[in-house]
């Protein structure tokens, strides 16, 4: 399935509300941990303080 449209609506809803309430996982570890890559792209995604997570997927797929 294509999983865009869900990075879509955590960039836009979800990142907020995580940011407000201090709760959740990282999506860009998730992502990572999915795709069997080493996590140093996540590492650099956080660093960087980054939201745009479907780019980010972009970048690691």
């Amino acid at each position: 399935y294509k999983i865009e449209p869900l990075l879509r609506f955590i960039e836009e809803e979800e990142a907020e509300m995580k940011e407000k309430l201090k709760w959740g996982y990282n999506t860009a570890y998730m992502l990572t941990g999915q795709l069997n890559e080493h996590p140093r792209a996540a590492i650099n995604f956080v660093k960087e303080e980054r939201k745009d997570y479907t780019k980010f997927y972009e970048e690691v797929i």
